[in-house]
């Protein structure tokens, strides 16, 4: 009869442990998604004001006299772009929003894990047990449990794809990337910092390439999306 009670506290001190750990390691993976899902969320306002000032801008400004037909064109190509970009922005943030509603749900429900795990009752100690095998062998399960938790701890994610070809500065004179369907101002700016500023640079993106600046620019795929590849290749043949 003692031997069954040590047997038996020994599993509830192993499923207290066990749920603890695992309580303990899920709320901090959640609270660290929902910092990130945060901080693409506050980036993604940024961008989408900016988009608007922008359009702002343009319709408060005094339409001057046409120069020529081309003038107009441009500057309808140039609203129809930031219009475009605007929308994808309002999708970007819809997406962020419903991630952030997912990543505090889950934060609740492992905080109410958690406090199950600390309202648990402890069990009382039970008499030793003369059995000296049965003191050897009762550790080894606490020993596989650990070592499941550290298999479960998250790793580091490695860099995604390859880096493309950068520049430090433009080769002669940089390209017109708002040509590009979906590039407006500020994110040629953008391609400009990292390195990018003539057509055949994009033109030359491979898969490996297009993951690499989309995870360091967090574009969600917009550069497949909108054919920048295929834009830039018709571009540069002029």
């Amino acid at each position: 009869m003692t031997y069954l009670l040590f047997q038996i506290f020994i599993f509830l001190l192993i499923a207290f442990v066990g749920g603890w750990v695992f309580g303990s390691w899920w709320q901090r993976d959640t609270v660290t998604k929902l910092a990130d899902t945060e901080h693409s969320l506050v980036v993604t306002r940024q961008e989408l004001q900016s988009a608007n000032a922008e359009i702002a801008k343009l319709r408060s400004q005094k339409p001057a006299k046409p120069t020529s037909k081309s003038a107009e064109t441009a500057l309808k190509s140039e609203v129809s772009t930031l219009k475009a970009e605007n929308a994808d922005l309002r999708k970007d943030l819809a997406a962020a929003n419903k991630a952030r509603e997912k990543a505090e749900a889950a934060t609740e429900k492992a905080k109410a894990a958690a406090e199950k795990v600390k309202a648990a009752p402890k069990p009382a100690p039970a008499a030793k047990t003369s059995t000296p095998a049965a003191e050897k062998k009762a550790p080894a399960p606490v020993a596989e449990e650990a070592e499941d938790v550290a298999l479960a701890e998250p790793q580091e994610v490695e860099a995604v794809g390859e880096m493309p070809r950068l520049l430090d500065a433009a080769e002669g004179e940089p390209d017109d990337l708002k040509k590009i369907k979906g590039v407006g101002p500020k994110l040629e700016q953008t391609l400009n910092d990292l390195g990018i500023f003539h057509y055949s640079q994009i033109a030359g993106l491979t898969t490996e390439n297009v993951a690499w600046i989309d995870a360091h620019l967090r574009f969600s795929g917009r550069i497949e999306r909108d054919d920048w590849i295929g834009q830039a290749k018709s571009l540069a043949k002029g």
